[in-house]
């Protein structure tokens, strides 16, 4: 442990801002190396020959929490005595993180990642209560949908037919991540959409996968070069060859093309950012409000200051189709029937065709909005 501090000593006198900690709760073994019991459901016995890790319930590897809380408050410790931030990546074979929150205090990490919202299905429902119950788990939650060990996002929940879905839904999923309470962690690359890679398995670096290929690729296929521009010279990446090849659709996504394109991805991203810093007090440190109930088609919550009470309310339309009414479905919306016109005031749309302020009555297919209420 020691050992560990003196190195994380010496980057943090080179001026680091902090750490991320790679499956931290699985730093500690049981002192009695017992093994692990086996899994005997329907993903214990899939995984026995793509997963072996998983097909065993990690109880005497994982999770040994008097030891993990000891080392957590030594390197917590060094990182504030620097000012820094100390995040932690929590491994949990159950997909639900019910064990991040006991990781997070004063004298603990900073943030924990929870990475159920990104192993979520594309839906209301999923999306709903995955932001819900993480953020009623902890102080300052983090949200991320994109890293490099998953499939990107931009194909995880993309359309395998329409670009135009593909992108819509990017930019929802921008909406999303940059009006929830607490951190957004974005992935290279997320900004503009890129899509995973399907590799050869002569492109493939992964040591998993080349002991899974052709049954799982490994993780390389998220982990290509950034798509900067669209030369002929592995993107504006490198002149060198790149450790991974990369993405053969780097023509039409690249961040030049989209600099140039407010409707674009990157469009979203900038606007959002911007509008988040414009709301600081409520988008960053506000309070946030989720419907008890989920709406099977649409996420809703809303967004107040806890200083002006500034409110701000968020509605996603995550399908295909319009939704009417939005007065009786989000019963924060006040909405004058037939007028259009509202309590409110429309300040983002992730439709580029939206048009004026006034609060809208229905939203069109994969619509997305932030509506300023009080």
């Amino acid at each position: 442990v020691d050992e560990i501090l003196g190195v994380m000593r010496f980057w943090l006198e080179l001026g680091v801002d902090g750490f991320r900690l790679d499956v931290f709760n699985a730093y500690f073994k049981s002192t009695g190396l017992e093994n692990n019991p086996r899994r005997w459901d329907l993903i214990g016995l899939g995984a026995t020959i793509v997963h072996p890790f998983s097909a065993f319930r990690p109880v005497h590897s994982m999770d040994q929490v008097p030891e993990m809380l000891e080392v957590l408050a030594k390197m917590r410790s060094l990182v504030d005595s620097f000012g820094g931030t100390l995040v932690g990546e929590t491994c949990d074979l159950t997909g639900t993180y019910s064990n991040a929150p006991q990781y997070v205090g004063d004298d603990r990490l900073h943030q924990a990642f929870n990475f159920r919202l990104l192993e979520s299905w594309w839906g209301a429902r999923n999306f709903s209560n995955a932001i819900r119950d993480w953020a009623r788990a902890t102080e300052w939650p983090t949200w991320a949908i994109d890293n490099h060990d998953k499939f990107r996002s931009a194909t995880r929940w993309g359309s395998w037919t329409s670009a135009s879905v593909t992108n819509a839904r990017n930019r929802l999923v921008a909406l999303l991540l940059l009006t929830l309470k607490g951190t957004a962690y974005l992935y290279q690359g997320q900004e503009i959409g890129m899509k995973e890679k399907w590799m050869k398995r002569s492109e493939i670096q992964d040591p998993v996968g080349h002991l899974l290929w052709p049954v799982f690729q490994g993780r390389d296929g998220c982990r290509t070069p950034m798509q900067w521009d669209s030369s002929c010279e592995n993107a504006g990446f490198s002149s060198g060859a790149p450790w991974l090849a990369v993405q053969s659709n780097y023509t039409e996504i690249n961040v030049e093309a989209q600099k140039r394109d407010p409707d674009s991805v990157f469009g979203a991203y900038k606007q959002l950012l911007q509008l988040r810093k414009d709301h600081f007090d409520t988008l960053a440190l506000g309070e946030m409000a989720f419907p008890d109930t989920n709406d099977s088609k649409l996420v809703h919550f809303t967004r107040t200051s806890k200083k002006s009470g500034h409110t701000l309310q968020i509605i996603i339309n995550m399908t295909g189709s319009v939704v009417k009414q939005l007065e009786t479905r989000v019963p924060t919306l006040v909405i004058a029937s037939g007028s259009g016109v509202g309590a409110g005031k429309l300040i983002y749309s992730t439709t580029p065709q939206a048009k004026g302020t006034s609060v809208p009555e229905q939203l069109e297919p994969y619509q997305g909005v932030i509506i300023q209420l009080v």
